[in-house]
């Protein structure tokens, strides 16, 4: 009995730590004493990469993702060699949009050979929608820009598990300005290209827990398009 004992306790202690080590990462950080520290850690080597120049139809600008691709080193050579790229693009496009992991966007308008880029900002870059219907309806080319742009988890790196925001810009990628308020977690957005408006969700962490959940508050804005600048509005539909 005391033998079945200790192992129902080494699987009750497997289980428990197996458990703690399957919590998530929360998306904030609040506390920023250790911010510098593992700002220093080492990531891992890699070569950045521009793609091949992606023009949305009907329109005039060229296209260029920037992002990184990681090397792997063979260490079973006496000298050091990258042996192994798990792919040469950073991105696939559709027709009205580029989906990948860019760290920048670069863009030439016709009839010119310069190359313009988007920020000088760390960011990550998830998706880039051309407006395609609202160009038709308010006469301005637009983009939208789906991206993490600061280390809200403070784990030495800007990725896909930090606050998820949206940016927007022209086509040519001047006027490029983030429309959701910072540490909002972007849940969705869609355009009412008749009325000339941008609608999208956030989710703010109202319990300041670094994890968003039912106690956390749904805001909801939009923007309206058609005039310059570009304005955002809060809405309240549940008052």
């Amino acid at each position: 009995m005391k033998k079945l004992g200790g192992i129902a306790l080494g699987i009750l202690t497997v289980l428990v730590v197996g458990c703690k080590n399957d919590q998530p990462l929360p998306k904030v950080i609040y506390d920023k004493k250790d911010q510098a520290a593992k700002a220093e850690k080492k990531e891992s080597d890699t070569l950045t990469l521009v793609d091949l120049p992606i023009q949305f139809d009907g329109t005039q600008v060229l296209l260029f993702p920037v992002g990184k691709v990681a090397m792997y080193e063979d260490k079973g050579l006496k000298e050091t060699t990258y042996s192994e790229i798990p792919s040469h693009t950073v991105s696939n496009s559709s027709e009205f949009e580029i989906a990948g992991t860019m760290t920048n966007l670069k863009f030439q308008v016709k009839d010119t050979d310069s190359l313009r880029v988007l920020t000088d900002k760390k960011v990550l870059i998830s998706r880039v929608s051309y407006l395609s219907a609202l160009s038709a309806s308010i006469k301005k080319q637009l983009l939208v820009y789906e991206m993490e742009d600061a280390d809200t988890n403070q784990d030495g790196a800007i990725n896909e598990s930090d606050i998820h925001g949206l940016y927007i810009s022209a086509l040519d990628g001047t006027g490029f300005q983030k429309i959701s308020p910072d540490l909002q977690e972007v849940i969705g957005w869609n355009v009412i290209h008749q009325r000339g408006r941008l609608y999208f969700r956030t989710l703010e962490d109202a319990n300041k827990n670094g994890a968003f959940d039912k106690s956390d508050i749904v805001h909801y804005f939009y923007v309206d398009c058609k005039v310059n600048p570009l304005q955002v509005h809060e809405y309240f539909p549940l008052q």
